[in-house]
């Protein structure tokens, strides 16, 4: 049986997505959470000086959120059928990470001015912009009442979850109802029985 441990503040953040890949496959794994007064000390024994990282059985240890991932879900089952919707869910998810970065710049940006003017062009501009893309991409799946990429869950759907718990944390509004087909995939994803049951028992954070 392989040992897993995932390495990551105490929060939801980058690791969130293989929290719940764990979660959905049903494998045992340890969560390990950092508090932030002791990252200082654990950086330079990272291997990009970054969290999370994921280390299998002690002897391998996997950097970078993407990676991570996508590690999981192949090994898991939910990284598509074939190489095709292996493409698709690396495609999906490097669009929802598009959809986040800017959101990620202005978190480093300390003039409130620049930061307000960052905001506002990301909520008016950027974010429309990206939903309606994303939402497009759903709905060329079959209408878009299933899933981003062939007939059963994939870690492109589990990513999706991000974006919904993303933007209150950087205070963008969003009303959802503008883009039904993520807003009724965003549910069926946080209403799958064991996802859910991860949701309401989680730690709470702020991120």
């Amino acid at each position: 049986m392989v040992k897993y441990t995932l390495v990551y503040f105490d929060g939801r953040g980058r690791a969130e997505v293989s929290r719940i890949l764990f979660e959905l496959a049903g494998v045992e794994y340890e969560d390990k959470r950092i508090k932030g007064e002791d990252w200082g000390k654990l950086k330079s024994e990272m291997p990009f000086g970054q969290m999370p990282i994921l280390k299998i059985d002690d002897d391998v240890t996997l950097c970078q959120s993407e990676a991570i991932e996508f590690y999981l879900a192949k090994t898991f089952g939910f990284a598509g059928i074939n190489t095709l919707e292996e493409a698709q869910v690396l495609m999906i998810g490097n669009c929802v990470m598009d959809t986040l970065m800017p959101l990620f710049k202005m978190h480093g940006v300390k003039e409130e001015e620049v930061k307000d003017e960052m905001k506002k062009k990301y909520q008016e501009e950027q974010m429309p912009k990206f939903l309606g893309m994303l939402e497009k991409l759903l709905v060329s799946n079959k209408g878009g009442d299933g899933y981003f990429i062939g007939d059963k869950i994939t870690v492109a759907d589990v990513k999706i979850v991000g974006i919904f718990e993303w933007l209150p944390v950087f205070g963008i509004n969003v009303d959802f109802n503008k883009y039904p087909k993520l807003k009724a995939l965003n549910d069926r994803v946080t209403t799958e029985p064991k996802i859910a049951a991860w949701i309401a028992r989680r730690p709470e954070s702020k991120f």
